[in-house]
C-alpha cells in the first residue's frame, strides 16, 4: 500500500518570503511481482520537502547590465523601420534582378519532322492489293508471306526495298486517280452550276414575257383613254347644245305653270261673281 508522510506546517503569508515549499516525488522501485493481498507492500511514497529561498545578498554576486528602457524603445523603433526598408529594397531588387534575367527571346521550339522511309515489297504489295479492293488476295499473299518468313525461304533479295521507279509509278497513279476525283467533282458542281442558270434563265424569260405583256397592256390602255378623251370631246358641243335646249325648256315650263295659274284663278274669280248675280 502507498503511505503518505506526515505534512510539515504550511508557512503563512508572514513567512513566504523566508521559506517556500516543494513538492518532491522519490525514485520508484524496481517491479517485483504482486504479492499476495494480505502482505503490506512499501511502494511509492509522496512528502513535500522544505526548501530555503535564496537571500537578496546572493543577487549581488551575479553582474548585471542596466538599459534604459527609452534606449530599448528607440533600437526596438529603428530595427522595425530599417527591417521594412530592407524588405522594401530586396523586393524592388528582387523585381529589377527577375525583370533582367529574363531573357529577351524565347529560343525556337524544334518542329517535329517526318521522315520518310523507303518501302519494302511486302508493305508495297499489301498496299497495293488494299487499294485496289483485293482483300481475298490480300489475305493470301499475307499466310503465304507468313509462312515462307517462318520457315527462312525468303532470300535478302526479297526483303529489300522497292525501287524508286515503282514508288513513282505509284505516287503518280495515286496523284492520277486524285485528279479524277476532283474532275468529277467539278463536273458535278459545274452539271449543279448548268441546271442552276438553266433555272434562272427560264425564271427571265418568263418574267421577261410578263413585263411585255404588262407594257403592252399599258400601252392599249393609254391609247383606249385617248380615244375615250377624243370622243367625250367630240360630244362637248352637243352636251352643251342639250344643256342650252334643256334651260329653255324648263323656263318655258315655269312661264307655261304661271300662266295655268294665272288663268285658273281668273275662272275661280269670275265663278263667283256669277253666282252672287244668280242669287
Amino acid at each position: 500500500m502507498n503511505t503518505l508522510l506526515p505534512l510539515p506546517g504550511l508557512p503563512t503569508k508572514s513567512n513566504a518570503t523566508s521559506k517556500s515549499v516543494a513538492i518532491a516525488r522519490a525514485p520508484d522501485p524496481a517491479p517485483a511481482p504482486a504479492p499476495p493481498a494480505d502482505d503490506d507492500e512499501t511502494g511509492r511514497a509522496y512528502f513535500l520537502e522544505a526548501v530555503e529561498p535564496m537571500d537578496d545578498s546572493d543577487e549581488d554576486e551575479l553582474a548585471y547590465e542596466e538599459v534604459p528602457v527609452e534606449e530599448f524603445v528607440e533600437m526596438s523603433d529603428s530595427e522595425g523601420e530599417e527591417t521594412l526598408e530592407q524588405a522594401v529594397r530586396n523586393m524592388n531588387e528582387k523585381t529589377l534582378v527577375g525583370v533582367g534575367s529574363e531573357p529577351s527571346f524565347k529560343p525556337e521550339e524544334p518542329t517535329p519532322k517526318v521522315t520518310q522511309r523507303p518501302e519494302v515489297i511486302d508493305d508495297y504489295i499489301r498496299n497495293y492489293l488494299a487499294s485496289k479492293g483485293m482483300l481475298k488476295s490480300l489475305d493470301t499473299f499475307q499466310n503465304e508471306w507468313y509462312e515462307f518468313q517462318q520457315k527462312g525461304k525468303l532470300s535478302p533479295e526479297d526483303l529489300t526495298i522497292v525501287p524508286d521507279v515503282y514508288q513513282r509509278n505509284q505516287e503518280l497513279a495515286d496523284s492520277l486517280q486524285k485528279l479524277r476525283i476532283d474532275v468529277e467533282d467539278y463536273k458535278d458542281i459545274a452539271s449543279k452550276a448548268r441546271a442552276t442558270y438553266d433555272k434562272l434563265r427560264k425564271e427571265r424569260d418568263f418574267h421577261r414575257m410578263h413585263h411585255k405583256r404588262v407594257v403592252q397592256e399599258k400601252n392599249k390602255l393609254i391609247g383606249d383613254i385617248k380615244r375615250l378623251k377624243t370622243h367625250y370631246e367630240s360630244y362637248e358641243p352637243t352636251l352643251k347644245q342639250l344643256q342650252h335646249k334643256y334651260e329653255i325648256a324648263m323656263k318655258e315650263k315655269m312661264l307655261t305653270k304661271l300662266e295655268k295659274d294665272r288663268l285658273a284663278g281668273k275662272v275661280r274669280d269670275g265663278g263667283t261673281g256669277w253666282g252672287k248675280r244668280d242669287t
